[in-house]
């Protein structure tokens, strides 16, 4: 979607945000028996598995070709939402996520919590603990495991259905932690009034050299 220059840029870039979430990109194996699809925010949307895909792939790796599909799905769609907020002019929102976090660093619990974000992940089981999908905390892809034994006897469209939905579950429960850690350095302040608290403790210490200078 091309967004007008003239718009507000929280307006224009959560528009190509609306595309994105409707976008889907798709990935194939090699062989065409593996097939997943995400959305342009990297949403697992399918993910689907040929009649006949245990003649082309092994079982056992199975959940090692979807980790290679899911990522490589996810850097297309991060490289799709690139290129379109570089064509709508809007390429310094590109920085925006490392420039929060450099804040943080300097917020008092901020620095805890993006090591959280980065090291505690979250998993999810489906088909009674066969299937385990794992996300970091951060919302990054971390993991699958399928069980063998289940992977040779399940039918394929329930087990990606499964797939699918065991990697969802493990997404939701990664924003859900997000929004804890967020909540509790926040204390029910604003983003705005916590960075207002750091422009104060800048202020006075600058006050402080100054009242130290000769």
């Amino acid at each position: 979607m091309q967004v007008g220059s003239d718009e507000p840029v929280e307006k224009r870039l959560s528009a190509l945000e609306a595309d994105a979430a409707a976008a889907t990109h798709v990935v194939e194996d090699r062989r065409k028996v593996i097939r997943v699809a995400v959305s342009g925010t990297g949403r697992v949307q399918e993910v689907e598995l040929a009649p006949h895909w245990r003649r082309a792939v092994q079982a056992q790796r199975l959940d090692t070709e979807l980790v290679a599909l899911l990522r490589e799905a996810a850097e297309r769609a991060a490289d799709a939402f690139r290129e379109a907020c570089l064509e709508a002019g809007l390429g310094a929102a590109l920085g925006v996520t490392d420039a929060v976090r450099r804040g943080l660093e300097h917020v008092p619990g901020g620095a805890d919590m993006l090591r959280q974000l980065d090291t505690e992940e979250v998993s999810e089981e489906r088909a009674g603990g066969r299937i385990v999908a794992t996300f970091l905390v951060s919302g990054l892809f971390s993991a699958l495991r399928i069980n063998t034994r289940y992977a040779i006897e399940a039918e394929p469209v329930l087990l990606g259905t499964e797939i699918r939905d065991a990697l969802l579950a493990a997404e939701g429960a990664a924003e859900a932690r997000r929004a804890e850690l967020a909540a509790a350095l926040l204390e029910g302040r604003t983003t705005e009034e916590i960075l207002s608290e750091q422009v104060d403790r800048f202020r006075r210490r600058m006050d402080e050299l100054a009242d130290r200078l000769p």
